[in-house]
């Protein structure tokens, strides 16, 4: 019997590099979460993850990007396990504050973190991190377009509504009052509150578009 072909050298590289990549993420995942982000050094980084300092930079020139690659990793699981189904019986004001909210449980688990998080994003200068922040960008703003398009299938929200524009407003909605939230400019009872009242405001034109403005806001209200 013939011995088993071994894969392609560049196959192997691969496969290597991307072992690497994993090691990585999870040791600065397990540093920041550990001992906070500001005390964990790349070389710790390094060290834990069995490779050296110039290997490191390979894959993220600073602890900043090593950051987001953590968040990528974490927060593109998170959205991808969020279901969206055109049978969902639930008000499409509801539909919508509960992915919000498992967006802002992921946020609420360290807080610090997500803070340093917020820092590191307002300003991305490599653009392969850029296109990773878009990609989680237009993953939330697909559910939510799914979430307004099975709703004017079904009649709650009127079809003259664009779906699209929809979708990105409600992102910048959710994205705003994370900042907000995460700012100390608001504690979650407050975060909850604006969120609910500003979901209602940018749904009520497509409600009103249905015909049943006042019903419809009636079946989302709490």
């Amino acid at each position: 019997m013939s011995a088993k072909a071994e894969p392609p050298a560049t196959g192997r590289r691969e496969w290597k590099k991307r072992q690497k990549r994993s090691r990585i993420i999870a040791a600065a995942r397990e540093l920041f979460y550990a001992q906070g982000y500001r005390k964990t050094t790349t070389q710790q980084i390094a060290r834990a993850a069995d490779v050296a300092s110039g290997t490191l930079f390979l894959y993220a020139k600073t602890k900043e990007e090593l950051l987001l690659l953590v968040f990528y990793d974490e927060f593109m699981a998170i959205i991808n396990a969020i279901s969206v189904s055109g049978d969902d019986a639930r008000p499409v004001e509801q539909q919508v504050l509960a992915l919000f909210n498992t967006l802002f449980d992921y946020h609420a688990r360290d807080i610090e973190l997500s803070r340093e998080l917020m820092k590191v994003i307002t300003f991305v200068s490599e653009p392969d991190k850029r296109e990773d922040l878009l990609e989680i960008r237009f993953t939330i703003e697909r559910k939510l377009h799914r979430i307004v398009r099975n709703a004017q299938a079904n009649g709650v929200l009127g079809e003259k509504a664009d779906a699209v524009v929809t979708a990105r407003i409600l992102f910048r909605v959710y994205f705003h009052t994370m900042l907000f939230w995460l700012g100390s400019y608001g504690d979650r009872e407050q975060r909850d509150a604006d969120l609910r009242d500003l979901v209602r405001g940018v749904l009520s034109l497509a409600y009103a578009d249905a015909g049943e403005p006042g019903a419809r806001l009636a079946a989302g209200a709490d």
